[in-house]
C-alpha cells in the first residue's frame, strides 16, 4: 500500500508528521517526556516559510499603500475639479448679476422716459405688493425688478 504524507491524508493545513516520527503511546520522547515526537518532513524549511510570510506581509503592505495612494490622488483630482467648477459658477453668477443690473438700468431709464411722456407707471401700493411677491421668488432681485418694470411698460 502506498504511503500518504500527512498533507495528503489530513489536508494542506495539517502539520507534516511521518508515520515513523510519531512515538507510539507509552513511548518516551528524546527529552524524556511522554509527549509524542513530531518531526517536520524532509521538504519543509521553516526559515524559508518565515521568509515567505515576511515577503507576503511586505507585498500586502505595498499593495495597500499603493491603493491608498491611488485613491488619494483620485480624490485630490475630484476636489480640484469641484473647486474649478465652483469658481466657474461664481463667475457666471457674477456676470449674470452684472448683466441683470445693466438691463434693469436700461428698463428703468425707459420707464422714466415713459413717465416723462405722461404715462403713469408709478403706483406705490401695487409696487410694494409686487416687490413682496417677487422677494419670495428664486433668482436675483434685479431680474424681478426688470420683470415688474417691463409689465408696467407693456400695460401702459
Amino acid at each position: 500500500m502506498p504511503e500518504l504524507d500527512n498533507s495528503q491524508a489530513h489536508g494542506p493545513d495539517a502539520p507534516m508528521v511521518s508515520e515513523a516520527s510519531a512515538a507510539p503511546a507509552g513511548d518516551v520522547a528524546a527529552d524524556g517526556s511522554d509527549a509524542a515526537v513530531v518531526r517536520t518532513g524532509p521538504g519543509l524549511d521553516l526559515e524559508a516559510w518565515k521568509g515567505d510570510l515576511q515577503r507576503l506581509h511586505g507585498t500586502i503592505d505595498q499593495v495597500v499603500q499603493s491603493f491608498i495612494s491611488g485613491q488619494t490622488r483620485q480624490l485630490d483630482a475630484v476636489a480640484a475639479e469641484l473647486a474649478s467648477q465652483r469658481e466657474r459658477i461664481v463667475l457666471k453668477e457674477q456676470r449674470f448679476a452684472t448683466l441683470s443690473d445693466s438691463i434693469a438700468g436700461f428698463v428703468e431709464e425707459e420707464a422714466k422716459r415713459l413717465e416723462a411722456c405722461g404715462i403713469e407707471l408709478n403706483d406705490p401700493e401695487a409696487d410694494a405688493r409686487h416687490e413682496a411677491y417677487d422677494a419670495e421668488l428664486p433668482g436675483p432681485p434685479a431680474l424681478h425688478r426688470i420683470n415688474r418694470l417691463w409689465r408696467k411698460g407693456t400695460r401702459a
